[in-house]
């Protein structure tokens, strides 16, 4: 059996017209089985795209919030692979097919490469997503979706650090880590100097 992907994009209403207008398309475009954004905004509809929007009010305005639209997201679908993106990323061309390519190899986690550009137009630079302290960053992960059933993202520690705490307690648990040895497996960091960017989702 072919393993269903679904890509959960994690949002917040301060990079609501960015999130509609570069990350959506452009994760619509690629196929995937399920498209589900969980946002912070009252709910609305794009015409010509097809996903699901959850709407989750803040509830401390910082990482933390980013939790519990994890669980909201993983709760609305049913998809075999989640792929959890931050709302100022951008899937790399042929990320989706990249994933079904490595589906049955022997990985519970990916944690994909991360690049940003100068400015449009300009080469990629290649960013830290946690795999110089061997965790997989909040900015964006691939995920067996029993890994998140076995502990739900939520019942972890609330710690602004929580991508690098959770990592490594389900590397505690057994969970197999992969740190994308290809370059479409990537993601696109879209405001790397945002004053936010501390806080991002």
């Amino acid at each position: 059996m072919i393993p269903s992907v679904a890509c959960i994009i994690i949002a917040s209403a301060h990079r609501r017209e960015q999130v509609m207008r570069d990350i959506v398309p452009g994760v619509w475009a690629q196929d995937f089985d399920d498209v589900v954004l969980v946002g912070d905004w009252p709910a609305e509809r794009h015409a010509a795209i097809a996903y699901r929007y959850f709407c989750v009010e803040p509830l401390r305005h910082d990482t933390i919030d980013a939790l519990v639209k994890r669980d909201v997201g993983t709760l609305a679908t049913t998809a075999d692979i989640l792929v959890y993106l931050c709302d100022d990323h951008r899937l790399r061309l042929g990320f989706r097919r990249a994933i079904a390519d490595v589906a049955r190899e022997p990985w519970d986690v990916i944690v994909p490469n991360r690049f940003t550009r100068a400015r449009e137009g300009a080469p990629l630079v290649s960013l830290n997503n946690g795999e110089r302290d061997g965790y997989c960053g909040g900015h964006g992960g691939v995920y067996r979706r029993d890994v998140i059933t076995r502990k739900p993202w939520s019942a972890h520690a609330h710690h602004r650090n929580w991508d690098a705490i959770i990592s490594r307690e389900q590397m505690g648990r057994g969970a197999r880590f992969t740190f994308s040895p290809r370059d479409d497996l990537s993601i696109i960091d879209l405001n790397p100097s945002d004053p936010q960017h501390g806080l991002s989702l």
